[in-house]
């Protein structure tokens, strides 16, 4: 088990989760609407989640196949969001 496996498991936990709704805020700004986002180092999913809910196009990427699976869990089946590992 690599690191990012273990630490997936308790990265939510340690994250602070106020900071994802200023990220929101700062794409919301910068990109309209309904445009494509890559989203690089996406951890857990939360900003993820964020942005699916608000219309944005989503591409998650992020080292850890472990943190891929808790994003796309977050994000949800409904989404046309891709996830991959880089």
């Amino acid at each position: 088990m690599d690191n990012y496996q273990v630490f997936a498991a308790v990265y939510d936990d340690l994250m602070d989760k106020s900071l994802y709704a200023e990220w929101l805020k700062y794409v919301q700004k910068r990109v309209p609407t309904g445009q494509r986002i890559l989203e690089l180092a996406s951890g857990a999913g939360d900003l993820a989640q964020r942005l699916v809910a608000e219309k944005y196009d989503l591409t998650v990427s992020d080292l850890s196949e472990s943190m891929l699976e808790l994003a796309a869990s977050k994000v949800g089946g409904d989404s046309d969001t891709d996830f991959f590992a880089a």
